[in-house]
């Protein structure tokens, strides 16, 4: 896991002045979701990449640096091992576009180097990823 680190470390792309400490890394999957339930579908486009982003950049500046079209709607998508009554089990949510990416760490939503799906969506048909609730205390 060690080695796949730094491999991420060296392919991934940010800003070059940012210390080390102030960074997170990510491994993002962009999926362009046009809304058809194809699995074939050729106007479905999705990319992996590597990025690193500053722990006080919000979600919103995340979409702002990847996301060059102009979408309905985009999704930062990441998965949970448990769902609202504790079961174990995978369940994906979204965070909202507000949330500082360090505030994201420190409640362990996403970790440095996780894997994330960013859903761009054109359509407003598109079921929507259900909002990671998050409490006022925080």
């Amino acid at each position: 896991q060690k080695v796949h680190h730094m491999l991420l470390k060296s392919k991934a792309t940010g800003n070059a002045k940012l210390k080390q400490e102030d960074r997170i890394y990510l491994e993002i999957i962009i999926f362009h979701d046009k809304g058809s339930s194809s699995a074939n579908n050729v106007n479905q486009r999705r990319s992996i990449s590597c990025h690193f982003f500053s722990k006080r950049n919000n979600i919103q500046n995340v979409f702002d640096r990847l996301v060059d079209d102009q979408a309905t709607s985009n999704e930062f998508i990441f998965a949970t091992h448990s769902d609202e009554n504790g079961a174990e089990k995978e369940v994906y949510k979204k965070l909202p576009p507000t949330l500082r990416l360090g505030l994201a760490v420190e409640m362990g939503l996403i970790s440095n180097f996780d894997l994330v799906l960013i859903r761009i969506t054109n359509c407003d048909k598109i079921t929507s990823v259900p909002l990671y609730k998050i409490e006022k205390s925080l």
